[in-house]
């Protein structure tokens, strides 16, 4: 008689289906958005879709200091004279929606158009 697998090792399964499905759909993407050289109307959406998902992080990486730790760990640290989580809320979403402007442009730039960007979420250097 076969084993009924386990409900834990069920979820794991399901969750690295899913996670296999994201990366294809991510690599379709790609190659459309590739085939495209980066522009118009479905670039726009997928770069719409990167705002809707970056501005909220970075707002909340400001807000809680968060900030200081991911740009430490990528080598570029950033010395606040002042706590962002004490700065007004319409500061901080300025800075917010430009530095994720300049981060889009950057990502286009160099992981995407240089292919140093994999759906996999892997960096070529």
């Amino acid at each position: 008689m076969a084993q009924i697998p386990e409900p834990a090792a069920r979820d794991e399964e399901h969750q690295a289906a899913e996670a296999a499905a994201r990366i294809e759909a991510d690599r379709v993407l790609l190659e459309h958005l590739r085939q495209r050289g980066f522009t118009g109307p479905s670039y726009l959406q997928f770069e719409s879709a990167l705002v809707d998902y970056a501005l909220p992080v970075m707002k909340k990486w400001m807000r809680t200091g968060e900030i200081f730790k991911q740009c430490r760990q990528q080598g570029r640290p950033v010395h606040a004279r002042e706590g962002l989580s004490q700065r007004d809320r319409d500061d901080r979403h300025e800075l917010a929606s430009l530095t994720v402007a300049h981060a889009l442009k950057h990502f286009r730039d160099h992981a995407l158009i240089k292919a140093k960007w994999r759906p996999t979420g892997d960096w070529l250097f």
